[in-house]
């Protein structure tokens, strides 16, 4: 026996992270199961982002940063 046993579980949240996308479909990682959490929804990392990979989502990797203060340099 192999392969992912656990994916069911996460598919049985399928249509809340999707419609999560939907809503914000920049959202990293970290933002997806932290909106998850709030619902109920407790998911890894990596079984998030296989499920977001059977489905050929990319999502960004780091959280948003704030835009530099300072002016051009050269």
């Amino acid at each position: 026996m192999g392969g992912d046993q656990r994916s069911r579980a996460i598919e049985a949240h399928g249509p809340l992270i999707l419609s999560l996308l939907e809503a914000s479909p920049d959202a990293t990682l970290q933002e997806l199961r932290a909106a998850l959490a709030k619902r109920g929804a407790i998911v890894g990392y990596g079984g998030l982002w296989r499920f977001l990979d059977r489905r050929g989502i990319t999502v960004k990797k780091r959280p948003r940063t704030l835009k530099s203060r300072s002016g051009r340099t050269s």
